[in-house]
């Protein structure tokens, strides 16, 4: 689904609601590195296209699955990234857009966690993904540099997602996690 549409959104969850009625688990994964580049030479446009799938995006999901969420007292899983936290040359518009979306997740929790639904948002280390072949190509930042060897695992953050969705991750009070948490690697082993 592009989540950049409405239109997109309202359709998804159409068919949710005809063929459910209910959503136990939403994973907000949409997301851009897109544009790479130093500020200077980025335009307010092109930032505006990486807010428009790494904030909005979650915030159109979110708000249209709502609904499907609280009859299930459903999860939250949005994808996150320790660029949040972190300034990376090239990177204005993922790290500033994910910083957003590490505080919209806590937003969300504070005005609907009292439904019983409960947000995450998930950090997630470099992976060797299509994102990250991108990533290398920039030649930009310490990001860049890590050999494909070195990447997390796909299957490692498909494991703790999935167990972000049980109910013992239901005990977990933080809402800003990371794949590299202690309690995750220990999981992991």
């Amino acid at each position: 689904m592009d989540v950049t549409q409405q239109s997109a959104v309202d359709s998804a969850a159409e068919l949710i609601g005809k063929k459910y009625g209910a959503l136990d688990i939403l994973v907000n994964n949409a997301g851009i590195v897109s544009p790479i580049g130093r500020f200077g030479d980025l335009s307010s446009e092109d930032i505006a296209i990486a807010f428009d799938v790494n904030v909005i995006g979650p915030h159109r999901v979110v708000k249209a699955m709502l609904p499907f969420l609280k009859r299930s007292r459903g999860v939250i899983i949005n994808a996150g990234s320790g660029a949040a936290f972190t300034p990376l040359e090239g990177w204005a518009a993922y790290c500033s857009s994910k910083a957003a979306l590490a505080m919209l997740s806590r937003v969300i929790d504070l005005e609907i966690g009292s439904f019983g639904i409960k947000t995450f948002f998930l950090g997630i280390p470099p992976t060797d993904t299509a994102m990250q072949a991108k990533i290398r190509s920039s030649g930009l930042n310490k990001i860049s540099q890590i050999p494909q060897s070195a990447l997390n695992a796909v299957e490692v953050t498909a494991s703790i997602i999935t167990w972000l969705c049980s109910p013992k991750a239901r005990e977990i009070e933080a809402i800003l996690v990371d794949v590299r948490d202690e309690l995750f690697v220990k999981m992991m082993k």
